[in-house]
């Protein structure tokens, strides 16, 4: 018997996983010593990808990426951007039909929010498309690890928007330091039932070739 034969069905669906992650038009920056292109817009904003940051903040990797900026509260703060005139594969990964979802991690220390209010924010803005936010407003006084999601399949014209940006910004009241945020795990993804049925096609396009033999 060859070793395909003998292959395990649990190795095998293993291995059509792995296809998928292979394969999939999918994106992630997880900061691992690299900003990834993204770049600040914050009065003296410094990105710095850090593997001493929080524990809780490094969601993905050894690395989260840290914002120190010196934009005084109360208003909104730019904390970074990324889009389509300094990543390309960014944009192809936005605009693939296929990615329905776009996700980031985001840790704001207690020191950072004192008192008041205060929000961060995930911006979407585009050539020919609807500006789309997802936002959470903090507790203040406390670590606050946030995931933020958008929904990407309910954007209209996305796929052929001209020019495409996104933003992350932190909002807050009088007393606040803003400062510094922590980022990481910075995704753009099918679905997960997309990807279990890539998966399933990745495994019987296997388990036929193994029958051939």
């Amino acid at each position: 018997m060859t070793l395909t034969k003998k292959m395990p069905f649990a190795v095998i669906a293993t291995l059509a996983l792995l296809a998928v992650h292979a394969n999939a038009a999918m994106l992630l920056h997880s900061f691992e010593d690299s900003t990834d292109n993204w770049y600040t817009l914050a009065a003296g904003g410094v990105l710095t990808p850090d593997n001493g940051a929080p524990a809780a903040a490094i969601t993905d990797g050894s690395y989260a990426l840290e914002i120190t900026h010196t934009d005084p509260a109360p208003g909104q703060v730019s904390l970074m951007r990324i889009d389509n005139s300094v990543d390309s594969a960014w944009f192809a990964a936005l605009q693939d039909p296929t990615n329905t979802t776009m996700t980031v991690d985001m840790f704001v220390p207690a020191s950072a929010i004192p008192g008041g209010w205060s929000k961060v924010s995930m911006v979407l803005q585009g050539g020919g498309i609807t500006q789309t936010i997802a936002e959470f407003e903090l507790t203040k006084q406390v670590d606050n690890a946030v995931t933020l999601e958008m929904d990407l399949s309910a954007i209209a014209g996305l796929s052929s928007a001209s020019w495409a940006q996104v933003t992350l910004t932190i909002n807050g009241g009088s007393g606040q330091t803003l400062s510094p945020v922590y980022v990481d795990n910075y995704q753009i993804v099918p679905e997960p039932a997309s990807l279990t049925l890539i998966g399933l096609g990745g495994l019987v396009g296997i388990l036929r070739r193994r029958r051939r033999r």
